[in-house]
């Protein structure tokens, strides 16, 4: 399924936005370095696309887990209004492979969608850090005119190195022989098992940890309040 108004003979950039606040609770080396947010680097992209590539069309499909976010930048997202935009909200039935079949280019801020639109055989430009980044399947975009220009002409990465990441991420790790989680903190341990309980020291550090990660996205929150 494709939105009503989709129009092939358009340049079609398909922006797949990440939900953000999952990305910023992991660690700082997750933080976007071209971008404030993905709102700024969305509406950036539209308007130098508007101005130099009149046959440019943005849509912008945000990401399912951002139905259960009500306000802030999730919120300004779903308001944006320009004449070469179109949102499709999280809760949205348009079907996102039918848009990277159809997209001309497909954007991430570093969803995996991105590396999935290359083994599609769509162009993909990676605007933030990621996990598949610098493999040479998605464009890595050093800056905001670098990440332009590949969208503005797009070129099919590695798609070799897309195969090669799906392969890590579904091999990755090996499987535990005598250990089996039932939990979080538990687990059952050659037939017996374990009741772990948390040390003074471990209990710190993940409190200061969870504080740490409060407080950033807090941060986030209150920039766009």
């Amino acid at each position: 399924q494709l939105p009503s108004d989709w129009d092939n003979t358009k340049h079609n950039v398909v922006i797949f936005t990440s939900s953000e606040d999952e990305f910023v609770s992991i660690g700082d080396m997750w933080i976007n370095k071209l971008y404030k947010s993905q709102l700024e680097g969305i509406v950036r992209i539209a308007s130098d696309l508007e101005a130099s590539c009149c046959e440019a069309f943005v849509t912008v499909r945000m990401h399912p887990n951002q139905r259960r976010l009500a306000g802030g930048e999730t919120l300004a997202i779903r308001k944006l209004q320009s004449p070469n935009v179109r949102v499709i909200p999280p809760e949205s039935t348009v079907d996102s492979y039918a848009l990277i079949d159809n997209a001309s280019v497909v954007v991430t801020f570093g969803s995996t969608v991105g590396v999935e639109s290359v083994f599609w055989n769509t162009p993909a430009v990676l605007l933030g850090p990621s996990f598949y980044q610098n493999l040479g399947a998605a464009h890595d975009a050093k800056t905001h005119e670098d990440g332009l220009d590949a969208i503005m002409k797009p070129v099919l990465g590695d798609r070799q190195m897309a195969l090669a990441y799906g392969f890590w991420a579904n091999t990755r790790g090996q499987p535990y022989k005598h250990f089996e989680a039932t939990g979080f903190f538990e687990g059952i341990f050659r037939g017996e098992k374990l009741d772990v309980k948390l040390t003074i020291p471990t209990y710190q550090r993940l409190l200061y940890s969870a504080i740490k990660r409060i407080r950033i996205i807090c941060e986030k929150v209150l920039f766009w309040l």
